[in-house]
């Protein structure tokens, strides 16, 4: 596959470029394109295609917020503060509502049902945190 992507067979971009998972179930998929849009910025339209194939897969919104977390060490905790609005829309989340709610806060809190790593609003800026609810350090 990969030498076929390299030399640009056309069926093979043409399936990259449609975002078909080939290879991949529609899990790590939707999974890995939402790790490329926090690292490179995207669209609300990417967010919710990338986010409902990765459901479509079985992935779990506390799996997906957790990517946030995964990917602030490659492309940096600023562009996973910065996507995490976006991210939180394409998961249902009002995020507009959730500011309105608390206007003391300067970003909203992304927020999962269980255990997984989320980033929740601090002092600092967004953190990682396994605790239900918001916290404030």
């Amino acid at each position: 596959m990969l030498r076929r992507i390299a030399a640009r067979d056309v069926s093979v971009v043409e399936l990259v470029q449609a975002g078909v998972p080939n290879e991949l179930d529609y899990r790590a998929c939707g999974i890995a394109q939402i790790a490329a849009l926090i690292a490179t910025g995207g669209s609300p339209a990417e967010y919710d295609r990338a986010t409902a194939i990765a459901r479509l897969g079985g992935a779990t919104e506390d799996e997906i917020v957790a990517i946030l977390v995964a990917v602030a060490p490659f492309s940096g905790i600023d562009r996973s503060v910065a996507e995490a609005p976006t991210l939180g829309s394409a998961l249902g989340y009002d995020v507009e509502a959730e500011q309105a709610t608390d206007p003391g806060r300067t970003g909203p809190a992304i927020l999962g049902d269980g255990g997984a790593p989320r980033l929740v609003q601090s002092r600092r800026g967004f953190v990682p945190t396994s605790k239900r609810g918001m916290t404030r350090s």
